[in-house]
């Protein structure tokens, strides 16, 4: 993951990157302001989600690595591995 090292590490419940083996993966929001998780690509977006939210999505994605932002933070940054 690139760009603020807090932020994005405190959205995703347990790691910088996630890995995505569900169909529908969930995220929390672990910081007191809004965040989404958002594909560089468009494949998913996940809205805003408030702090202290836990939201579960369902990216149109095959295996391989795809690449988010936040689109409220857009120095936030991080990737998404699909096996």
């Amino acid at each position: 993951m690139t760009g603020d090292s807090r932020a994005l590490a405190e959205l995703l419940e347990e790691s910088q990157d996630l890995q995505a083996d569900a169909l529908r993966p969930t995220v929390t929001n672990k910081d007191s302001v809004t965040h989404t998780l958002t594909a560089t690509g468009g494949r998913f977006n996940t809205g805003d989600i408030s702090g202290g939210q836990t939201k579960t999505f369902t990216p149109r994605m095959k295996v391989g690595t795809y690449h988010y932002i936040c689109n409220i933070h857009q120095y936030m940054t991080g990737t998404i591995v699909v096996r």
